[in-house]
């Protein structure tokens, strides 16, 4: 299966937000469809970033299974040097 599209996972942090939106143009600029994916915030009550990384993926994997998608996730703090990993995996 090709992946129809990528999932950007990004938080209100500024830093995230920018990050995010680099990622996203580098999935412009190799011609796949992106939609940005609001992550699990660190808070009062959840306190452990590691845990809410993984409650992002797998709120996200739900999603993905539900909607039956072959997609790529990426992390809104993607690095850049790996756009020629997407390349290879969308072509």
């Amino acid at each position: 299966m090709i992946p129809t599209k990528a999932y950007i996972i990004r938080i209100t942090d500024p830093i995230s937000q920018e990050y995010a939106k680099t990622a996203a143009e580098s999935c412009e600029r190799i011609g796949i469809q992106y939609e940005f994916f609001e992550g699990v915030e660190k808070s009062e009550t959840q306190t452990d970033l590691a845990l809410c990384a993984s409650l992002s993926h797998a709120n996200l994997w739900k999603l993905i299974y539900e909607r039956k998608e072959c997609v790529i996730i990426l992390e809104h703090d993607i690095d850049p040097k790996l756009e020629g990993l997407a390349n290879l995996l969308c072509s």
